[in-house]
């Protein structure tokens, strides 16, 4: 290598060192300027947070005395209402002062004029004292006693008592006079009621007594009752020296006292001997069955009047079998409880074989039904075997049906194997032509079938406006105001429906009268159009319960509506739901049903029952002439129907 080649080597170091000196010269420049701006923002931040912290400061402060100008405000606010809380006090207690010194000068007035009135009557009664006095000295002077004396000594004590209770009525007529005197002697004795009057029939023995029937007794409310026994003074008190009846008119003031007795029932037996006759060629024959003497169902040793006291007994006044068993055994009934029980179901079997048709055919030739079910517990066959080979009981909820006809007066229970699916009431409404009122179970609604192509038939279902309703009033805890504002018009149509009931009209009139402008269907219009807006609205605001009750309300409206075109349907269900209420009280004493053909017995006697009530006829007088009748030649059950013998055995 030269020298020259050396010395460039050594003058491109040399260059390179400078050029690394003034790189690091420059960095070192970067670094200080970086520094000295990182300082500066250091020096801005506490400048800045200072500042914040003064702000902050100052803010505290002026909320600080915000809060307390706002408190002297409130405290002044506070005190300008107590000052006119207490103006109002004084004007309130002002006015009631001035009420309260209002009402004692009214009060006073009134003492006033009831004093000036008490003062008048005591005047009055002062005068009238003075008319007795005066009475009494004309009617009762010496002279005339003394003539009394001149004609019967005797009657001396009876003309004093007789004038101690003289009152000095004008009509008062005095004895020995002959003016009024019904004794007509002039004698000077008191007048006694005449002897006709108090004229006495013997009665049947009850009780081991006598029971005497009065045949004119004043004041008595119905003298040929035979429940009734009078009992004259004379025949449980006698007079002691020196006393008297008070007297009044001339008779002695007595009066009735009504004392209720109580006669213990008794079961009597009859024994009848009986014997098989044979002869003449014909058949053999007992010389009395038991259907001639009085019962009436073979195999039931019991007169009719037992054995509907029994019937009575259970379904009437809901007292259990075992109970009412028990009951008549103390009045002399010699059977168990398991026969007891089998002659009162043997009688209700007899005639619903013998009704159960014509009851069912009166029922479905109406054009307006009410129906609804009810669950019942019945004691019904379960798996397995008791161990003894017969099958195990086990209870199951079944339901009976109930249709009424409030137009006929009639009503039917159903049992049908307990079942509450659509077959259980298709089979009865197979041929039913007309309208009928139910709650929106959906068994109801597929019954429902339009006109034939001629505009005929049908089978029409009304909707229940109750059921409706209730879901409402459950609403009502949750969204009052708008469940209150339906419930409003609802009871409006109530309102009306009871009017066009009191007014008595025909279903005709009050299909027209509930069309008619600002009637129930333009009510029912405007209840509709503020459901479909809460639909449309998505139900938006509402809660559960009051949304459930809307949707509820639109999937009956249809029907609803179809009984503005119905004047004889009913908008609620009411009846049929009524027409339950004697089972299910029945049921809450006895719990349950025995089997599956008792609770046929059971739907059977509450179809008389109600119908009966409908009618106005006591149960117990249709079940007598039923029993009465029901095993004549030629009956029949169409006539022997409660809504055809309402005027036969209706009730007063």
């Amino acid at each position: 290598m030269t020298e020259s080649e050396i010395m460039m080597l050594v003058n491109e170091l040399a260059e390179s060192r400078n050029r690394d000196a003034e790189k690091q010269r420059l960095l070192d420049a970067v670094y200080a300027s970086r520094a000295a701006e990182k300082d500066e923002r250091r020096r801005e931040r506490e400048t800045h947070m200072f500042e914040m912290e003064e702000m902050r400061r100052v803010h505290a402060c002026e909320i600080e005395d915000m809060r307390k100008a706002h408190a002297c405000e409130i405290e002044d606010l506070k005190e300008a209402h107590r000052e006119e809380i207490r103006e109002v006090e004084r004007k309130a207690d002002a006015r009631t002062a001035r009420a309260v010194k209002s009402l004692e000068k009214k009060h006073e007035k009134e003492i006033a004029e009831l004093k000036e009135k008490m003062a008048e009557l005591q005047s009055a009664l002062a005068d009238r004292d003075k008319i007795v006095v005066v009475e009494r000295s004309r009617r009762f002077a010496p002279s005339t006693e003394q003539s009394a004396l001149m004609g019967n000594r005797c009657t001396v004590s009876k003309r004093a008592s007789d004038k101690e209770a003289y009152d000095g009525t004008p009509g008062y007529n005095r004895a020995g006079t002959g003016k009024g005197d019904a004794a007509g002697g002039g004698d000077g004795a008191i007048r006694q009621p005449e002897e006709k009057a108090y004229e006495i029939t013997r009665g049947r023995q009850r009780g081991g007594r006598k029971i005497v029937h009065y045949e004119k007794l004043p004041s008595l409310p119905d003298v040929g009752d035979p429940g009734i026994t009078c009992h004259r003074l004379d025949e449980y008190y006698t007079l002691k020296d020196g006393e008297h009846y008070v007297m009044r008119d001339g008779k002695v003031d007595a009066s009735w006292l009504v004392i209720g007795m109580f006669v213990p029932s008794r079961i009597r037996y009859e024994y009848w001997e009986v014997a098989t006759v044979r002869g003449n060629g014909e058949e053999d024959r007992r010389t009395n069955t038991k259907l001639g003497i009085g019962c009436p169902v073979e195999g039931v040793n019991m007169c009719k009047e037992l054995v509907v006291e029994l019937m009575l007994e259970k379904y009437r006044y809901n007292t259990t079998f075992s109970m009412a068993w028990e009951k008549y055994l103390g009045m002399g009934l010699r059977i168990g409880e398991s026969a007891f029980v089998a002659n009162v179901h043997r009688v209700l079997a007899h005639l619903r074989g013998r009704m159960l048709n014509a009851w069912e055919r009166s029922v479905k030739s109406s054009s307006c039904l009410n129906i609804d079910e009810t669950a019942v517990l019945v004691r019904c066959d379960g798996d397995g075997d008791d161990g003894k080979g017969n099958p195990k009981k086990r209870y199951r909820k079944r339901y009976m049906w109930v249709f009424l006809s409030q137009m006929d007066g009639m009503v039917l229970f159903r049992y049908e194997d307990g079942s509450r699916g659509l077959k259980a009431v298709k089979d009865f409404m197979e041929n039913y032509i007309g309208v009928y009122t139910t709650d929106g179970y959906v068994v109801y609604k597929v019954l429902e079938i339009g006109p034939d192509a001629d505009g005929k038939g049908g089978r029409v279902r009304t909707a229940c406006l109750v059921h409706i309703r209730r879901y409402f009033v459950m609403a009502i805890e949750e969204d009052p105001q708008a469940a209150l504002e339906l419930l409003y018009e609802i009871n409006r149509i109530f309102v009306l429906e009871r009017g066009f009931k009191e007014q008595g009209l025909s279903p005709e009139d009050r299909s027209i009268r509930r069309r008619a402008n600002g009637s129930v269907a333009d009510i029912l219009k405007g209840i509709k159009r503020k459901l479909d807006s809460y639909e449309a609205s998505g139900y938006a605001g509402l809660g559960e319960l009051m949304r459930k009750a809307v949707k509820y309300a639109l999937s009956e409206w249809p029907a609803m509506e179809n009984a503005m075109y119905h004047g004889e349907a009913e908008i609620s269900n009411n009846i049929a739901e009524i027409a339950n209420k004697p089972l299910k009280m029945n049921l809450r004493n006895g719990l349950h049903i025995g089997s599956g053909e008792s609770a046929k017995d059971n739907a059977f006697f509450y179809s008389m029952k109600e119908s009966c009530r409908l009618n106005g006829i006591d149960i117990r007088d249709y079940l007598l002439y039923l029993l009465e009748h029901i095993n004549d030649d030629g009956f029949s059950a169409e006539a022997a129907l409660p809504c055809n013998l309402k005027d036969v055995l209706k009730t007063a």
